[in-house]
């Protein structure tokens, strides 16, 4: 990803505001397997640079990405088995 360059070029910010955009946008459109892979990437990243609350942020928002995942697709198994 275009993202990842940030991060290579050591623009950290840039890499931070950027991730975030793209976490918030898959909330938007509830792109959960998107969401879950980008949170835990940025969830990874600050636990690495020791930004532990921000990090326990992130795994967070993963953990909810995956929970809604789980009740979508609870959801749809529902209507397929009562239709």
């Amino acid at each position: 990803m275009e993202i990842e360059i940030y991060k290579i070029m050591q623009s950290y910010e840039r890499y931070e505001k950027e991730m975030q955009k793209l976490i918030n946008i898959c909330e938007e459109n509830k792109d959960f397997n998107l969401g879950i892979y980008l949170s835990s990437e940025l969830g990874n990243y600050y636990f690495s640079n020791r930004a532990y609350k921000k990090s326990a942020t992130y795994f967070n928002k993963s953990y909810g990405f995956e929970q809604q995942q789980l009740e979508n697709n609870n959801i749809l198994w529902f209507k397929l088995i009562h239709e």
